[in-house]
């Protein structure tokens, strides 16, 4: 038959940046004066931006679980490790969805 519905339960810190992965890349993709500017530059550039600007949510995340701001983190080496797996599947998640749903852009003449 049809799919079940996916029923989240709790909004974790790990599915946070997941979700904010996803809506970075689609951020920089059709948000128009930053689409315009994202456009211009070379795609190692890209990559590389979209990797460090997600890693640091990580980091704001994990900071914000140590300083008791959000609940689910622990500040410990285990949650640390937890977050950069997390991290890892973000990544994938927002380079999957920048080649998905990316326009086409023309080349000057």
């Amino acid at each position: 038959m049809f799919a079940q519905a996916i029923v989240i339960e709790e909004f974790t810190p790990a599915l946070l940046i997941i979700v904010v992965g996803i809506v970075q890349s689609l951020f920089f993709e059709y948000v128009p004066k930053v689409e315009a500017w994202f456009a211009k530059q070379s795609d190692k550039y890209k990559r590389l931006f979209q990797a460090g600007l997600l890693f640091a949510i990580t980091l704001a995340v994990f900071g914000l679980g140590c300083g008791n701001v959000i609940g689910g983190i622990e500040c410990n080496q285990g949650s640390a490790i937890e977050l950069l797996l997390v991290f890892f599947a973000a990544l994938t998640g927002n380079q999957v969805t920048h080649r998905v749903f990316r326009k086409e852009h023309s080349e000057p003449a």
